[in-house]
């Protein structure tokens, strides 16, 4: 049964689908708790804001470090 269920959820995510628990915070209020932070705004400030808890507010803010580009340029020990 496990692997019916695996193999459901890759298919789904072939097909562009989100399986699983949906995101608390939609895309625009994952953007505006960053801008916020980003202006000042204390953590206990966006929790009590938003209505979510701080690990919520920390998983916002880390997804803005995962998507900006590093610039920095990884090569493999094969690339010589």
């Amino acid at each position: 049964m496990h692997e019916r269920a695996v193999a459901a959820r890759e298919a789904a995510r072939l097909r562009g689908r989100h399986t699983g628990r949906p995101p608390r915070l939609t895309g625009a209020q994952a953007r505006q708790v960053r801008s916020l932070r980003a202006g000042g705004e204390s953590i206990s400030e966006l929790v009590r804001t938003f209505g979510v808890s701080g690990a919520t507010v920390y998983r916002a803010l880390q997804q803005a470090d995962w998507a900006k580009p590093s610039g920095t340029v990884v090569r493999s020990a094969a690339a010589g």
